[in-house]
């Protein structure tokens, strides 16, 4: 996890206020590690869909004061039951995505877009080797957005921090090819941030017992 990792960076990042090199780091570095839930509907099935899953989103390129270029990795699960019911068909499937994108910051709001293309397993398959690929595109909106140095020095307070701070919206259209079984599924849904809501706060304990450095 890449906050994980910065996080564990974090003592020597508080001592060099005074190194412009690291300042500038610091100031560029940002990532994100979503988890969403939400629901939609898949044409390979004919039906609604369930949908879970999880990315993480690293900038790689400043394009600007408000935009970044980012790589990022994901994987996603879809299926025709709800989250605790089994389909005795195993209609669902797990993809996964291998892109980059572009996100905007005008102000507090993050706008993150991504296209991205991965293997895919069906709910039938039980070894490791994939049923076939899938491509596609996802937005997600953050709209109380804290970047990496925000959150690591806590400028709006704990609340903002741990929980506003990650709260997204996220909306993905992804087209998969299973051999004849082949279409596109849409789902839109909410997430939180695994960084921001869970491993920040106890970083923050560990390093310097209060939210921030």
């Amino acid at each position: 996890m890449g906050l994980l990792a910065a996080l564990l960076l974090a003592p020597s990042i508080a001592d060099a206020g005074e190194d412009e090199s690291r300042e500038e780091w610091l100031k560029n570095l940002d990532f994100r590690s979503p988890i969403r839930l939400g629901a939609g509907y898949s044409k390979i099935y004919r039906a609604g869909v369930t949908a879970t899953g999880f990315e993480d989103e690293f900038n790689a390129v400043k394009l600007g004061d408000m935009a970044h270029l980012h790589v990022v990795f994901g994987m996603s699960g879809w299926g025709v039951k709800g989250l605790f019911d089994r389909d005795p068909q195993h209609r669902s499937f797990l993809g996964t995505s291998f892109g980059a994108g572009v996100n905007v910051r005008p102000g507090r709001p993050l706008f993150s877009f991504s296209a991205a293309v991965g293997p895919g397993w069906t709910g039938n398959n039980d070894g490791l080797l994939p049923d076939g690929l899938g491509w596609g595109t996802h937005l997600v909106a953050f709209p109380l957005y804290l970047n990496m140095r925000e959150t690591l020095e806590c400028t709006h307070g704990w609340f903002s921090t741990y929980i506003l701070g990650g709260l997204n919206i996220w909306g993905e259209a992804r087209q998969d090819f299973f051999g004849r079984e082949r279409g596109m599924t849409v789902a839109m849904g909410g997430g939180i941030d695994l960084g921001r809501h869970f491993l920040t706060p106890i970083m923050h304990q560990v390093f310097t017992g209060h939210c921030g450095l």
